[in-house]
């Protein structure tokens, strides 16, 4: 995916049909370079956290309290954009060039809208009247509903959501699916772009890779920084569970030599030396993963799709300590049974 931008100056474009004529000629020429599979065009880009509230009334149904206002966020797109963006289609259908040329009276909503202000309803063929600020706005028909899309990064929520077509407006943004690397066709869009218009340049020429990555960069930098701090404190924790182990172990090994002496074969002083050990053990992690389970809410912001208390991840560092105090008691009492028991009783 490759993303750029278009600000269209005034007064050269201050015409609606000369601003839609420049969008479909570009749109229709990036459409036929080698390598480009959709285009697509959109007011403001998924995780730009760019916000365009307006307020919308549903027609038939006036808000029960005029003083609160039915509201939402507006994005105007072109054809093909849902398509390039692999927005899933839920209901209904996406909009047609025309319907993009023209501007046409339809409209798509989102599944959070759908779901917030058609509960148990189908929404499809209900008309909204949108605040735009213009004259006399006409209602616009739905004609389909799309997956939600988060716009304003990925820890914020889903928000209801509208989308018009339109390419009038003057700043949009280009949304280019390939079949190859996006940067290797940067310089062809930018080629395209200047032959439409010799003076118009565009700008933020970027992988949509790119894009996420910055919407993330300070969360990722948190949980890096957290990840080293816990993966020291693990560390530390494993050495320190081998080495009490170790020396408890290693304390015992008069009380192996008795042991021995008196008849007990090397399995069964393992069995109970390491037993013994892991009684302990297992103990400690019970505590310590009560207590993470109610720590690690702490962190809960920083994460996405991933539960603050994720079943694999307490699974596995639960055996990794486990596992470490194992060996920790395994290795020092397999080392005292083979000693001999004389040797065993003389060691202190």
């Amino acid at each position: 995916m490759l993303t750029a931008r278009i600000d269209l100056p005034f007064p050269k474009y201050a015409d609606a049909q000369r601003r839609t004529d420049f969008s479909d000629q570009l749109l229709e020429r990036l459409k036929a370079l080698p390598g480009a599979q959709s285009v697509g065009m959109i007011s403001e880009l998924p995780l730009s956290g760019q916000l365009n509230d307006t307020f919308f009334t549903i027609e038939g149904q006036p808000p029960q309290n005029p003083q609160q206002k039915n509201n939402a966020n507006i994005r105007l797109v072109s054809a093909g954009y849902f398509a390039t963006m692999k927005i899933p289609r839920l209901q209904g259908r996406e909009f047609t060039e025309r319907e993009a040329r023209e501007a046409g009276q339809v409209i798509i909503i989102n599944q959070a809208l759908a779901q917030q202000f058609f509960p148990g309803a189908d929404p499809l063929g209900k008309r909204l009247l949108i605040e735009t600020g213009e004259p006399n706005p006409q209602p616009r028909e739905i004609i389909g509903i799309v997956g939600d899309v988060r716009h304003f990064g990925l820890g914020q929520g889903l928000p209801a959501e509208m989308y018009i077509p339109s390419l009038r407006s003057p700043w949009m943004n280009l949304v280019v699916r390939t079949t190859t690397d996006p940067i290797a066709l940067a310089a062809a869009v930018r080629r395209e772009a200047l032959t439409v218009d010799p003076d118009q340049p565009i700008s933020n020429l970027r992988t949509m890779e790119r894009l996420v990555a910055s919407s993330v960069a300070q969360p990722r930098f948190q949980t890096l920084l957290l990840a080293v701090f816990a993966t020291v404190a693990l560390l530390l924790a494993v050495g320190g569970i081998y080495g009490v182990m170790s020396y408890s172990v290693s304390q015992r090994t008069h009380e192996i030599g008795v042991r021995m002496a008196l008849g007990a074969k090397a399995h069964d002083v393992l069995k109970l030396v390491v037993g013994q050990g892991m009684k302990l053990v297992l103990s400690g992690v019970a505590a310590g993963l009560c207590a993470a389970f109610a720590l690690t809410r702490v962190i809960a912001s920083l994460l996405f799709n991933v539960s603050a208390t994720d079943p694999a991840t307490f699974a596995m560092v639960a055996m990794l300590v486990i596992g470490v105090a194992l060996i920790a008691s395994y290795l020092p009492a397999r080392r005292a049974t083979k000693v001999d028991p004389l040797q065993s009783l003389r060691h202190e």
